[in-house]
């Protein structure tokens, strides 16, 4: 029986090492790529993938798997009550804010933020203007929870920030039964799209209650208080075949 395996990024981040520590009650090994690429005699072994963006694609490229992820338009497709804020999606160089929150989709190549015009942004004139952001009207978020979804099931969640302070715990700190019963009507929404395994961030806005942060692959995103187990197995589910 050949050896199945989850190649990690050479980085020993902190998450990458509970995914690894995950592999030892699983029928997965890991494979640490240290110089950035799999053994090309390992490459018809490795099924899953976990690491920075960049790592996760090039990897995905060379063992010949398909990575899970949602349209780079995605949000503004969610139905406005779960969003309870307006977001518009559109290039950098066509977009016109003032004391907006403005984020990139793709790759984080600036800080997100509220800025009161776009040419506040570090390095503004070096961007590439052609690139695709969100911009949205300002809320305030009490609290913000990442949960690993699979099959439209929320398998293990986490509280990441209160208050803007970063608070890794696996209790919701208010309204916990709102946000079931939030996280349940939008995950049985025929309107709601998503691939068999995502990543979703919801948070609760001051006076506006249980929000749709944004959405995330599964192969690059942070597991804070997240059972690792739970999130290995998603991972894999994530990473087709």
């Amino acid at each position: 029986m050949r050896t199945k395996y989850i190649a990690l990024s050479p980085i020993y981040s902190t998450d990458s090492n509970l995914i690894n520590q995950a592999t030892y009650n699983s029928d997965f090994k890991s494979l640490r790529c240290l110089k950035w690429s799999v053994p090309l005699n390992e490459r018809e072994n490795v099924i899953g993938v976990y690491g920075e963006d960049f790592f996760t694609n090039h990897v995905a490229n060379q063992c010949g798997f398909q990575l899970s992820n949602i349209e780079s338009d995605w949000l503004v497709n969610v139905p406005y009550e779960y969003l309870k804020r307006t977001i518009n999606y559109e290039k950098l160089k066509d977009t016109s804010i003032k004391n907006s929150f403005i984020k990139p989709v793709d790759t984080k190549y600036f800080k997100a933020g509220i800025y009161k015009t776009k040419e506040e942004i570090n390095g503004y004139n070096s961007l590439d203007k052609d690139q695709f952001v969100y911009t949205s009207t300002i809320v305030e978020w009490d609290c913000e929870i990442r949960t690993f979804i699979q099959d439209y099931s929320i398998e293990t969640y986490s509280t990441y920030l209160k208050n803007g302070e970063c608070l890794f715990n696996v209790n919701i700190p208010i309204d916990k039964d709102g946000f079931k019963k939030f996280t349940t009507a939008f995950l049985s929404d025929s309107n709601v799209k998503l691939p068999k395994a995502i990543v979703v961030d919801f948070g609760y806005i001051k006076n506006l209650g249980w929000a749709v942060i944004e959405a995330n692959p599964v192969y690059s995103s942070g597991i804070y208080a997240c059972d690792p187990e739970k999130v290995l197995e998603i991972i894999i589910k994530s990473c087709e075949n």
